[in-house]
């Protein structure tokens, strides 16, 4: 069965370290981001006493959510109100939300250089690009098969679109938005992230249990990692060098790539576990 990007994300919890400036003293500590699924809410934490501060209603079924990189905004993903809401996170109130975007969006990634919002929509087979200073869509990603996550390299020049059927993760061109190659992996593809140094594409795999090493350089090649479970979300160490992912069976698996093979290891977790991220 499918397993979609959990609720709390990759992309919830990296830009939701908000506010660590002097602009506004109310919100001088780290702020994350928690999207509801059974009550259609999203959960403002303040980490530095680990209380929830606010409780912001948004569409139904939010999925995914992702702080722009001047931390303003943070941008929801409703899965089954087909639907983006934008909050404001000065105030923590929902300023407007887009409509009409597209089919069952999953997944909401800030492309670098701050200046667009990407979405991936399950069931209508595409990527919306959105302006963040005008809320418009200036742009589309078609003939996916059913995108799960979105991930960039470093400069933002390509994105990496998980698909969740076909088994492929799809190279997509940033400044045209047309394919240029496709990765082929395991299936069920749920999840994707990108070295720092842009040499490595890993993704995750449902249906045959591993996590995939899509090498880009120096000359393109595949290596894979097989799970006891099927993999959920992953998360990259800072420096690229180990792969932590979730199998939704109580443990994480920590990755070490080395060459052909890898040190891994299983770290005991909470029952169902599925986001993950890394400070």
């Amino acid at each position: 069965p499918l397993r979609l990007a959990a609720p709390y994300s990759r992309a919830v919890q990296l830009g939701a370290l908000l506010f660590a400036t002097t602009v506004l003293p109310a919100h001088a500590a780290p702020f994350v981001y928690v999207t509801n699924q059974n009550d259609n809410t999203v959960s403002v934490i303040d980490t530095a006493t680990n209380t929830v501060t606010a409780t912001v209603p948004v569409g139904t079924l939010p999925y995914a959510a992702v702080a722009t990189l001047d931390n303003r905004r943070v941008y929801v993903a409703n899965l089954m109100s087909n639907s983006i809401s934008v909050i404001d996170a000065y105030t923590n109130t929902v300023v407007t939300t887009l409509t009409g975007i597209c089919t069952n969006p999953t997944n909401v990634s800030v492309m670098p250089g701050g200046t667009q919002i990407w979405v991936a929509c399950l069931n209508s087979g595409e990527a919306k690009r959105i302006d963040i200073a005008t809320n418009t869509v200036v742009g589309t990603v078609s003939g996916l098969a059913r995108p799960t996550s979105i991930a960039f390299n470093a400069a933002g020049t390509t994105a990496y679109i998980a698909c969740n059927n076909g088994s492929t993760v799809r190279v997509i061109n940033t400044a045209t938005g047309t394919q240029t190659g496709s990765l082929s992996v395991g299936g069920g593809t749920v999840d994707v992230v990108v070295t720092p140094d842009g040499k490595h594409v890993y993704s995750t795999s449902n249906t045959d249990k591993k996590v995939w090493d899509s090498i880009l350089l120096p000359s393109p090649s595949f290596n894979w990692f097989s799970l006891n479970s099927a993999p959920v979300n992953l998360v990259l160490s800072p420096d690229g060098s180990t792969i932590y992912t979730t199998v939704n069976a109580g443990v994480v698996w920590r990755i070490k790539p080395s060459g052909i093979g890898a040190a891994m290891a299983l770290v005991p977790a909470g029952n169902g576990s599925t986001g993950i991220d890394i400070t």
